[in-house]
């Protein structure tokens, strides 16, 4: 795609959502911080996905897989976050 892979001290570290909570006990906390960063990997595969169409299929392949396999870590994680919610 005509990029460079930056070096880690490159790298902006923005991402909030994996972030510990104020109580490290809190799982209902960390459940929803781990949805948030399966969201953004999917949404992030997306737009890999929509980027490599008619490119580059070898990429558009593995971004096609990892989006699979993300979407199956937020079900699992949806899953947790009902049995931890549960009234």
């Amino acid at each position: 795609l005509g990029g460079s892979i930056p070096g880690s001290l490159h790298l902006k570290m923005t991402q909030k959502s994996l972030e510990p909570p104020e109580d490290p006990t809190d799982v209902v906390d960390v459940i929803r911080g781990v949805l948030q960063a399966e969201e953004d990997a999917i949404n992030h595969y997306r737009s890999i996905i929509k980027l490599t169409d008619g490119e580059d299929y070898v990429t558009q392949d593995l971004a096609i897989t990892l989006l699979g396999q993300e979407e199956a870590h937020r079900q699992d994680f949806e899953g947790f976050l009902k049995e931890y919610t549960r009234g």
